[in-house]
């Protein structure tokens, strides 16, 4: 026979494992939280892809007028996630905004806008070449 000893142990240790998850996943944010990184991941490379194209395509009329196809087989359009297109909005000085809807913040993924200078909020801003 066990006494109540090894009974309390064993519950004690069990109660440790719980609290020692749990912790964890306060920390990490768990699988919901990869889950969210992983999708801005995806809309964060699609932006960048864009930026690209968009930044070699011309200025800022001639990008307008062929938008739907700024980057013919390179760079996603719309969000794959969502369906939804990405807002290429038009800016003073030869400027693009390229916006998508993030899940995380900016404080929650401060990896998404390593140059901050170029983001405002979920957007992305995007200097044009000069045509000569």
């Amino acid at each position: 026979m066990s006494d109540g000893r090894s009974h309390l142990a064993i519950w004690a240790l069990g109660g440790l494992s719980v609290l020692a998850i749990a912790v964890g996943l306060s920390f990490t944010g768990g699988p919901a939280q990869g889950a969210k990184e992983r999708r801005d991941g995806i809309r964060y490379e699609d932006l960048l892809s864009l930026a690209r194209c968009a930044s070699f395509a011309g200025d800022r009329e001639e990008v307008l007028s062929r938008q739907a196809v700024l980057c013919p087989g390179e760079a996603a359009k719309t969000d794959p996630l969502t369906g939804q297109p990405y807002l290429v909005q038009p800016m003073p000085d030869n400027r693009l905004r390229l916006c998508a809807s993030f899940e995380l913040t900016q404080e929650e993924a401060p990896w998404r806008r390593r140059d901050l200078d170029s983001w405002q909020g979920d957007c992305m801003i995007v200097e044009l070449a000069r045509t000569p």
